[in-house]
C-alpha cells in the first residue's frame, strides 16, 4: 500500500509526462511546417507578385489581395488585385479625358477665330470698321487715324481682343441678326459705333451703321449706312399681330367695359383679330379667365407667362421678337 499523497503525485506526474509528449509532437510539427515554408519561400519571392508582397507597402496592399495561385502549383504566380492600381488607372483616364476636352475646346475657338461666320461678333466688328474708318463723317468728328476696340475698361487697347458687346435677335420676319457695339477713338475724341448685319446678307452689306457721340450733355447720332426698310405703323401692327397670333399659349385677357383693354385693342388696329382674345366679362370665357389667375385687366399671356398692363405696339414688337 502506498500513501494517498504519493498516489496523487504519481498521477500528476503521468499527466505532466503526457502533456510534455504532446508539446514535443506539436513543436516537431511546427518545425516541419516551417521547414517546408522556408523551402517554398525562395520560389515565391522570385515572382513579381511575391516581391510586391514583401515590399514596404505589402501591409497595405495585401489587404486588397483577391486571389492567390493554388498551393503547390509549379511556376504559378500569385495574382493580386490592388485598389491602388485601379485608382492610378482611373486617374490616368481622367487626365487624358481632361486633355482631350481641352484640345477640343481650343480647336473650337481657333476654328471660330480663323473661320468666323457672317453673324460672328468679331466678323461684324472687322467688316464694319473697314467700311467706315475713312468715312467723311468719322474723320470730321474724330480725326484721323481712328482706332477701334471693344468694351473700354480704361486700357484703350485697339483690336477685337477686348470684349465686343453684341446681341443676336430675330427680326419680325424671323431672320437672325447680329448687332454689335464698340468704341471708336481718334485725335478729336471718342464715339460709339453700332452695326447690324442680317443673316444671308452679301459680304460687306449692313442693315445699318450708326455713329453715336456725346457732346455737351446731348447725344448726336449719325447714320453712316442705313438700309433699313422704314415700316409704316400699319405694317408694324400687322407683323406684331401675326407673330403674336402664331405663338402657342399667347393671348390677351381683358374686359369690354375696361378703357385700358379698349386702348390695347386699338394699338393693333385692324389686325387685332389675328390675336387670341378673351373678354372676361362674357360667360363663355369664364373658365379660361379663372384658370389664367389674372390680377387685373388687360393682361397679356406670352407663352404661358402673365404680363399685366397696357403695352404700346413698339413694346409688343420687341417682345414678339424675343419669344420662341
Amino acid at each position: 500500500m502506498f500513501p494517498r499523497s504519493l498516489l496523487i503525485n504519481k498521477s500528476a506526474a503521468l499527466r505532466f509526462a503526457s502533456m510534455s509528449s504532446s508539446a514535443v509532437r506539436l513543436s516537431s510539427g511546427f518545425s516541419h511546417t516551417f521547414a517546408l515554408t522556408s523551402r517554398r519561400m525562395p520560389q515565391r519571392a522570385s515572382t513579381p507578385a511575391a516581391r510586391r508582397l514583401f515590399s514596404s507597402t505589402a501591409g497595405k496592399e495585401s489587404a486588397n489581395a483577391v486571389k492567390e495561385a493554388p498551393e503547390g502549383a509549379e511556376g504559378a504566380v500569385s495574382t493580386h488585385v490592388f485598389s491602388a492600381d485601379g485608382a492610378k488607372t482611373a486617374a490616368r483616364g481622367g487626365v487624358w479625358a481632361g486633355i482631350a476636352a481641352l484640345v477640343g475646346l481650343c480647336g473650337y475657338y481657333i476654328t471660330r477665330e480663323l473661320f468666323p461666320t457672317s453673324l460672328s461678333p468679331n466678323h461684324v466688328f472687322n467688316t464694319s470698321f473697314d467700311a467706315i474708318r475713312e468715312h467723311d463723317e468719322v474723320v470730321a468728328r474724330l480725326g484721323s487715324p481712328v482706332k477701334a476696340y471693344g468694351r473700354d475698361h480704361g486700357g484703350h487697347r485697339e483690336g477685337r481682343r477686348n470684349f465686343v458687346s453684341h446681341d443676336i435677335y430675330n427680326d419680325d420676319d424671323g431672320l437672325p441678326h447680329c448687332r454689335v457695339k464698340y468704341t471708336l477713338e481718334g485725335p478729336k475724341g471718342k464715339a460709339n459705333l453700332y452695326a447690324d448685319v442680317k443673316k444671308g446678307a452679301s459680304s460687306g452689306s449692313f442693315e445699318y451703321i450708326i455713329l453715336e457721340r456725346h457732346m455737351r450733355g446731348r447725344k448726336e447720332a449719325i447714320a453712316l449706312i442705313d438700309n433699313r426698310v422704314h415700316l409704316t405703323r400699319e405694317m408694324i401692327q400687322e407683323k406684331v399681330a401675326t407673330r403674336l397670333g402664331s405663338l402657342k399659349d399667347t393671348a390677351l385677357f381683358g374686359r369690354e367695359d375696361c378703357q385700358w383693354t379698349l386702348r390695347q385693342k386699338a394699338e393693333l388696329g385692324d389686325f387685332f383679330h389675328l390675336v387670341k382674345y378673351y373678354a372676361c366679362d362674357k360667360g363663355e370665357n369664364k373658365v379660361a379667365c379663372e384658370n389664367a389667375q389674372l390680377k387685373g385687366y388687360p393682361t397679356w399671356r406670352f407663352t404661358g407667362q402673365n404680363v399685366p398692363g397696357f403695352k404700346p405696339v413698339e413694346e409688343l414688337q420687341v417682345i414678339a421678337r424675343q419669344l420662341n
